[in-house]
């Protein structure tokens, strides 16, 4: 089953490429590969980040936007498991 989505970012850890209130479709895949910018979930909250390393089950993300960003630099490493959706087209 292919599940695409329409979400709104809130904040600016990923500008200048995605900024607050911008409009993204996304879609739930099993592939992912270091670039891509996905949505996690941690704590009950869902995380737009680029994947910057793959490591065995996990991901390390980054926000384009290092100064405001909580990200792999302070949250750690992330389980693949965690992943919800790829970012496909940004509006």
């Amino acid at each position: 089953m292919v599940l695409i989505g329409i979400k709104r970012i809130v904040g600016d850890s990923m500008s200048p490429y995605l900024n607050d209130r911008d409009l993204i479709l996304v879609q739930r895949i099993n592939k992912y590969r270091v670039g891509d910018v996905v949505g996690f979930k941690l704590n009950d909250k869902i995380f737009i980040k680029r994947i910057h390393e793959i490591k065995n089950h996990q991901i390390y993300v980054l926000g384009d936007n290092p100064d405001n960003s909580l990200d792999s630099r302070k949250l750690g490493w992330i389980n693949r498991e965690n992943l919800v959706f790829k970012l496909l087209f940004r509006f």
